[in-house]
């Protein structure tokens, strides 16, 4: 609402009245302001029902006991407080309980003044209803909690807070009785109704629901998703994760999977999304691998949100995001700053979360092009320019929804996160890695458990040099390539670290191969004290063309070495711990290359 013109404040409801009191006693005084017309001063009022006259107040301590008395209680975890033990008074001497649930508490917190608990019942008969459609009901139409034995069993109870010191007729436990049966009567008939019409028979109405008007229709994605399900499918199929006869399971899930849309019961409850699908899948004797996975295909729905239970759930629910994700972006509906109005974030957070907390090994390159390629737009066909930028945006984008998670959940450092992401892009040196999440994590733990190694620090800290003298070397280091010549080195130290990379590279980059990333980094590390040396008595920027060139070609090359595993040049060393004592200005040959 917009008070005093259209320029003038805005607020969602009309501002009766502002208490502004600075200090208190005798010494408090009204702090003179004016907001939508309204005045400050040191009046305030309690709660409408028990209290209708206004107060003054001379203080905070005197505007929290006047307003208590008044029946309203200021403190938002002192409400908390006030009804939960309410809520344990009125169910422990029964041996019942309510579900934790954090998120209906604080509606209840910032709702209420003054909170009272009352325990209400409803017919058993609904009780034949599943769990999830009954809680639903209590608790997203009408703001109950459900109330459940000590085996977490539901019981035909419910606790509802009113904003009011009591109930003694019982006229408004009656009243929230009388309403929570016509939901739940509402619910039966959704139920039995929708049951008419199974959900096979139902995936034809799908072309008639719109998943996006530039995607077109809820069928058209069970289309394509069904297609990078296969591809996950025959992927784990070959790494042993699932059976072949598995493949039939996950695309059938992923068939049935959007059918409830079309449903009575998610047209009223659309967060319950997937679980009717799932629900429904099982009283209709679908296979229960199938129902759990139909069920469990949007989770997880955040970081700390539970995965699916199955592969088959974990496929369907891989293949929904990533085609959620990959043909958004085609269509220009990136995330942008703050705003990512289709939830391509959570999307993107859903399948790292998935594949990372199940410890699964997934290269996203192929299915977010079999995602792209599944739109069958002529623009994002073949090779074309478009179709690279997309799948490049979206797979930085995966890349970032990594490093948030390691980050936010495995608390892991952002100098190493930062160098391992990096090391995770196209076009990767040694082309062994692809875009796999669990790769990327793989590398940044063994890159944290070894940042205290000397050598691997020392490196670090070459790694930077290395880059800073190519970035400022005249020829670009792409066009000066990394094939240098020994027959062109001069001095003992560029021969030496030559003969490093010759022994050190093979071994490192076969423990690569075999995801030993720690043992990799070390024997990568081993190059320090060749760097070292070479930097401390070889010019690199000399006059004679071809040995400068030759010799960039070998740091070309050791840069390549040095950003394979994790980008050794983004860690920060916390500790002058790279080198036994400080050297004077200039004093080195790579200090005076860098000056150059």
């Amino acid at each position: 609402m917009v008070w005093l013109g259209k320029q003038g404040p805005r607020f969602i409801r009309p501002i009766r009245w502002v208490t502004a009191v600075l200090g208190e006693g005798k010494s408090a005084s009204v702090v003179p302001f004016e907001v939508a017309g309204v005045r400050a001063g040191n009046g305030t009022f309690g709660h409408r029902s028990y209290s209708r006259h206004a107060i003054s107040v001379t203080g905070f301590k005197d505007y929290r006991t006047k307003l208590a008395k008044a029946r309203v209680e200021i403190g938002p975890e002192e409400r908390r407080a006030r009804f939960k033990a309410q809520v344990k008074l009125l169910l422990e001497t029964k041996n019942l309980r309510v579900p934790e649930d954090r998120e209906l508490e604080d509606w209840v917190v910032n709702s209420v003044e003054w909170p009272h608990a009352i325990l209400g019942e409803f017919d058993p008969r609904f009780l034949a209803l599943p769990r999830e459609i009954l809680i639903a009901v209590m608790r997203g139409h009408q703001k109950y909690f459900a109330v459940e034995d000590s085996t977490g069993k539901l019981e035909p109870r419910f606790v509802t807070i009113l904003n009011r010191e009591d109930d003694p007729k019982g006229l408004i436990r009656a009243g929230h009785e009388r309403v929570l049966r016509a939901r739940f009567t509402d619910a039966e008939f959704f139920w039995d109704t929708d049951q008419k019409a199974p959900l096979r028979d139902r995936m034809p109405l799908l072309e008639r629901v719109t998943y996006h008007e530039k995607l077109g229709s809820y069928a058209a994605k069970v289309r394509r998703v069904e297609q990078i399900a296969k591809a996950i499918a025959d992927l784990w199929v070959n790494q042993g994760l699932i059976s072949e006869d598995k493949i039939e399971l996950i695309s059938a899930a992923v068939r049935l999977s959007k059918c409830d849309l079309t449903t009575q019961m998610v047209q009223e409850f659309p967060e319950l999304q997937g679980v009717v699908g799932g629900l429904y899948a099982q009283a209709q004797a679908e296979p229960q691998e199938v129902a759990d996975a139909v069920y469990d295909h949007y989770r997880p729905a955040g970081l700390q949100d539970e995965g699916p239970r199955s592969p088959i759930g974990r496929a369907a629910s891989l293949a929904d995001k990533i085609d959620a994700v990959s043909s958004g972006f085609a269509v220009g509906l990136a995330p942008s700053g703050s705003s990512d109005p289709f939830g391509l974030r959570k999307q993107a957070s859903g399948v790292i979360k998935a594949l990372l907390a199940s410890e699964i090994s997934l290269d996203l390159k192929p299915l977010i092009r079999a995602a792209i390629n599944g739109l069958n737009k002529p623009d994002l066909s073949s090779e074309t320019s478009k179709l690279l930028s997309v799948m490049s945006g979206v797979a930085d984008f995966f890349r970032e929804r990594v490093a948030y998670y390691l980050d936010s959940v495995d608390g892991i450092r952002y100098d190493t996160i930062r160098a391992a992401v990096l090391a995770s892009g196209e076009p990767n040196v040694w082309n062994v890695f692809g875009d796999d999440p669990l790769n990327i994590r793989e590398r940044a733990v063994q890159c944290e458990r070894n940042r205290n190694d000397a050598r691997f620090l020392s490196l670090c800290a070459a790694a930077k040099r290395i880059r800073n003298i190519l970035t400022k070397s005249a020829a670009g280091s792409e066009a000066l390539g990394d094939a240098f010549k020994m027959e062109l080195f001069e001095k003992d130290e560029e021969r030496l670290l030559a003969n490093a990379l010759t022994d050190v590279v093979p071994q490192a980059k076969d423990l690569a191969r075999k995801r030993e990333f720690g043992r990799a980094l070390l024997t990568i590390s081993e190059l320090s004290q060749p760097v070292d040396r070479f930097f401390d008595s070889v010019m690199v920027m000399v006059e004679d063309v071809k040995v400068r060139e030759n010799r960039l070609r070998m740091l070309n090359y050791l840069n390549g070495v040095c950003g394979a595993i994790v980008d050794f040049s983004q860690i920060v060393a916390e500790e002058a711990s790279v080198s036994a004592a400080p050297k004077a200005k200039g004093s080195t040959a790579l200090e005076r290359d860098a000056e150059h």
